[in-house]
């Protein structure tokens, strides 16, 4: 609907509703004082042809109704946009409808009137936020009309709000699940780059360093490191690492049983820290730069033989699914650990087994020398 207005005084004036056919359906008297307030006549209304908006309806509609002066200032509201927005009538007709709204909303408030006010077809509507009164946020679907005078100019508008909270929450919830969604995917795609890597037949060191530079990117950590129990089963020392612990990672030594990491391949069990500054921490590096760890023990036929941590220099809360595929992870790497042994073991074995054929077959060829002289 559309609304005319037809001024009979300096301080009174019918607001005239007019139909999509424009057509009359109705009027209702708006009071304009010499200070710049207004004030529509009650919710009186006179009612024209089938259809018009009686007071009943107004009050009791599914909808907030409110009407403002083009300065924002708000004249006349039902009392579904009273409970919409949490505010008595008598509260919100001493102000602005930018009062309630939410600051980072108001400039698409503006422009959405704006458009409005120029006839620019554009958006029929506009999801909003109003703060209400208690301080909680409503979200709100606002559609809006311009009343206008019979010369043509604007003088008033319309607000229509309903209210789309659940729809938003829903639409939030969603949002969340599918960033959860593609966020495992990326991590089951990297956890397969893993596994793939591990079943490579690298050196050790080699498949080591690669599988670093994974953990880091599924972990999105700033350190990751794995230590190894040293052959003597007393000590854990760095074998690979990627982030600040590489400057001192030749003088890591372990005790087992002994700080993070060593607690972490005693028990042979994960392991949070959430202030590294407050715990036995043989890394001074660790313990001053970083501020959120996470360890898990690398297992193999039920035998710890090292650690995988990581850790971040902001505080971060690792969860109970972080500490799960980082496990998998070490079971990954604790794999491709045995294999590379094997593969260093059996590259061993041939070589020694190639060098014995050499010295047997230099000694068949020296006893064949000596014979033929």
């Amino acid at each position: 609907y559309g609304v005319n207005m037809s001024v009979e005084n300096n301080h009174e004036a019918d607001l005239m509703q007019v139909n999509s056919e424009g057509h009359s359906i109705g009027t209702t008297i708006m009071q304009t004082y010499s200070d710049g307030t207004y004030e529509m006549g009650g919710t009186s209304t006179l009612l024209k042809g089938e259809g018009w908006l009686t007071h009943t309806m107004f009050e009791q509609a599914t909808i907030g109704i409110a009407y403002a002066a083009l300065d924002g200032k708000l004249v006349l509201v039902n009392q579904r946009y009273c409970d919409i927005v949490g505010y008595r009538s008598e509260e919100l007709l001493t102000g602005s409808y930018r009062d309630i709204t939410h600051p980072d909303d108001i400039a698409v408030n503006e422009k959405y009137l704006q458009d409005k006010l120029n006839g620019q077809s554009g958006a029929q509507s506009l999801d909003k936020r109003y703060i209400r009164k208690d301080g909680t946020i409503v979200w709100v679907s606002l559609s809006v009309s311009v009343a206008y005078e019979p010369s043509g100019n604007p003088k008033y508008l319309i607000a229509f709000i309903e209210d789309i909270t659940e729809r938003k929450r829903a639409e939030e919830e969603h949002a969340s699940l599918l960033v959860l969604e593609q966020l495992a995917t990326k991590r089951l795609r990297a956890l397969q780059a893993i596994t793939d890597t591990a079943l490579t037949s690298l050196t050790l060191d080699d498949l080591l360093r690669e599988m670093l530079a994974r953990v880091r990117e599924i972990m999105a950590v700033d350190n990751v490191a794995i230590l190894l129990v040293s052959d003597d089963g007393q000590y854990l020392k760095i074998r690979a690492v990627l982030g600040i612990e590489e400057v001192v990672a030749s003088e890591v030594c372990v005790p087992m049983e002994r700080g993070f990491a060593g607690y972490v391949a005693y028990h042979q069990e994960p392991l949070i820290i959430n202030n590294p500054a407050h715990i036995e921490i043989f890394t001074p590096l660790l313990r001053e730069e970083l501020r959120s760890l996470l360890g898990v023990p690398l297992l193999s036929n039920d035998r710890a033989i090292g650690v995988v941590h990581v850790g971040t220099v902001d505080y971060r809360q690792f969860t109970d699914e972080d500490v799960q595929l980082l496990q998998r992870v070490a079971d990954r790497i604790a794999l491709a650990i045995d294999r590379a042994r094997l593969y260093e073991a059996e590259q061993k074995v041939r070589a020694e087994a190639s060098e014995r054929a050499n010295q047997v077959e230099a000694i068949f060829e020296a006893m064949a020398d000596g014979v033929t002289a």
